[in-house]
């Protein structure tokens, strides 16, 4: 039995990126890099404390939207 790591998803909605703790909102910052700082301080905050262990994505059909958000801004 292997032990599924925490995963926080980083999801464009309504026009800002949502940061998602297991599939529950956990907050949302307009700009992608700001909610990869985000996630990634909340992820290594909890894997010092949890031996599951934790990850930062990105979902699928976000990043089929990076290319025109980085077109257009």
């Amino acid at each position: 039995m292997s032990i599924q790591p925490v995963e926080y998803v980083l999801a464009r909605q309504h026009g800002v990126w949502s940061v998602l703790r297991d599939g529950r909102p956990t907050g949302c910052r307009s700009l992608l890099l700001d909610a990869v700082e985000f996630a990634t301080r909340l992820a290594e905050r909890e894997a010092s404390r949890n031996p599951r262990g934790t990850r930062v994505v990105v979902d699928q059909p976000s990043l089929l939207v990076l290319p025109s958000l980085i077109a257009y801004g």
